[in-house]
């Protein structure tokens, strides 16, 4: 067995003081990734396009492979523009329903 390379050191965001350790590896490849986790699930807001644009602002900073923005609500119809323009992926987490299983073995 050949040793692995030991995972790159995490990115620090001076400005904010913030690390990024999170690295991802697929099919051999390992890739930096920026995340940031607005749970908005007790104001049931969306997320909206002054987040999206400051997490823009931090990714144009430090330069990540790749870039998400989670939440568990949704994302405002200007967010979702901005964030394509951006190239930052965006993602809401929420239970499965029923529908979700639908035509899937279980």
């Amino acid at each position: 067995m050949i040793p692995s390379d030991p995972p790159p050191a995490p990115i620090e965001d001076t400005r904010r003081g913030q690390l990024i350790d999170v690295t991802i590896d697929r099919n051999g490849e390992t890739s930096r990734a920026l995340i940031e986790c607005k749970d908005f699930d007790v104001s049931g807001n969306s997320v909206g396009l002054g987040i999206v644009r400051n997490f823009s602002a931090v990714k144009d900073d430090i330069k990540p492979d790749e870039a998400y923005i989670v939440t568990c609500n949704d994302f405002t119809a200007d967010a979702r523009r901005f964030a394509k323009a951006k190239e930052i992926k965006l993602v809401t987490l929420r239970s499965i329903t029923p529908a979700d299983l639908e035509g899937r073995l279980r």
